[in-house]
């Protein structure tokens, strides 16, 4: 067997659930309410820095984990979407980018027990090691040709043999480990899944959930507390150390200058972006991510909190907010891909956000579900280019969006069928943004990779 098997949500606080006292209700409601439940409870994952050099650090740490030693060489393989996005980003705590340095990392810290918070505490020891592999051109990382999804594959080559680790679908969701060319783990994926009572996104039917999530017992998903008490710290330090382009502190000295209103659109603004110039820069502070990235896991947050605290929302309602905001993430995201050309912070955690801040601000549930529509009118188009300081700006317009949208969507908003691609049901226009993301916009994909490298 081998030393560590990383279980996506490790530092997650585990939920018991109490059958008898839900044993009044009916069947399909109780399947669905843990459902629910256990999809809001794996999403809660904290993670230190950029989830693509975590993940590529995470697999070469459980590559060398097989065999330990001195090592001699490292090797990794990853999905385009991975390269292109672990490229431009700060590690943290080391001031400095690049997936052949969170290869190296990753190879000498171990400790895969940390999954995504494996960056969490990187000694100058290990960082000077590091920049010495990679000199001596050791450390090797190369972008697959072929588009996939997910993927990295790391072989760490040590005096005492050789290691191999395979992540797929997410970031630390370790599916293969190998010991001197002996298989030691292996994950069947589907039977995996089909283990885990978690929503089917396939049949997902937006309305019904928005009003099961009304009737869930907030006892069960107190553990969201942990995410806006993380996101919210780094947003403030991002407004007062002014880190990255500083997004988030300009827009807050432009309020205190009064040449912006003191509203609360800039407000949201200013909290979401400085979160990003914070966490894309490398600051050493921990996200509670969403669908298995830190950024969006700043959207699905910060604005969220935001509005709550202007508004005097209760904390139950916060709580039930953010929970439809991760749900509705995961949602598009099923449909559009993990990594896509579309960027997940702008237009899935932004429909998030947007449903999360109209039910906050009263909204019925056909105009929360109104929400999608809205955006993918607006904003469907919105590339990824990579992670990188810049996001923050990007994260800075998603999020006027995010509030203005729920505005206008309680206020009687809702883009009809028959709009570009808002056809049928709103299901069937996330189906169609899918579709775009999936084979529309496979080309766009490459022409940036082409562009950036």
């Amino acid at each position: 067997m081998p030393k560590n098997i990383i279980t996506p949500g490790r530092r997650l606080i585990q939920i018991s659930y109490n059958f008898k006292e839900l044993k009044s209700e009916t069947g399909g409601m109780l399947l669905e309410k843990i459902e629910i439940i256990n999809t809001l409870k794996e999403d809660n994952v904290v993670a230190a820095g950029c989830t693509e050099p975590v993940a590529v650090g995470l697999a070469a740490a459980a590559a060398y984990e097989q065999v330990e030693g001195t090592l001699i060489k490292v090797e990794v393989w990853t999905d385009p979407n991975i390269y292109k996005n672990g490229l431009g980003v700060v590690i943290p705590g080391t001031q400095k980018a690049g997936l052949n340095l969170a290869a190296a990392l990753g190879s000498l810290i171990g400790q895969t027990d940390k999954n995504l918070e494996i960056f969490s505490d990187v000694k100058y020891d290990f960082l000077n090691k590091a920049q010495k592999l990679i000199e001596q051109d050791k450390v090797i990382v190369n972008p697959l040709d072929k588009k996939s999804p997910l993927y990295v594959e790391a072989i760490v080559s040590t005096d005492k043999g050789t290691g191999k680790a395979i992540i797929k679908e997410s970031h630390d969701n370790i599916t293969y480990l190998e010991c001197n060319g002996k298989p030691v783990y292996k994950k069947d994926i589907n039977t995996a899944k089909s283990k885990d009572q978690k929503i089917n996104y396939s049949e997902f039917n937006i309305a019904e959930f928005i009003e099961l999530v009304e009737s869930i017992d907030l006892k069960k998903i107190q553990f969201l507390n942990e995410g806006i008490q993380l996101n919210m710290k780094i947003a403030e330090y991002g407004l007062n150390k002014s880190p990255g382009f500083g997004v988030g502190s300009k827009i807050s000295n432009l309020i205190a200058n009064q040449k912006l209103p003191s509203d609360l659109s800039n407000k949201i603004k200013a909290w979401t972006a400085a979160a990003c110039d914070a966490r894309m820069s490398g600051v050493n502070l921990p996200v509670m991510s969403c669908s298995g990235s830190g950024n969006q896991g700043i959207m699905t947050t910060i604005p969220l909190a935001i509005t709550a605290s202007e508004l005097d929302c209760t904390h139950d309602q916060l709580l039930k907010a953010r929970a439809i905001a991760i749900i509705l993430t995961n949602y598009i995201k099923h449909h559009i891909g993990n990594l896509s050309a579309i960027c997940g912070g702008a237009v899935a955690a932004s429909i998030g956000a947007s449903a999360g801040i109209a039910y906050l601000l009263k909204g019925s549930t056909d105009q929360i579900v109104a929400v999608i529509d809205n955006i993918i009118a607006n904003n469907s188009g919105v590339v990824c280019d990579g992670a990188k300081p810049s996001c923050a700006i990007k994260l800075m317009t998603a999020a006027d969006l995010s509030y203005q949208t729920a505005l206008l969507s309680v206020n009687g908003l809702h883009i009809s069928c028959g709009n570009g691609i808002i056809v049928g049901k709103t299901e069937k226009t996330v189906q169609n943004l899918g579709q775009l993301s999936r084979e529309g916009m496979e080309k766009t994909d490459e022409t940036i990779f082409k562009i950036m490298f």
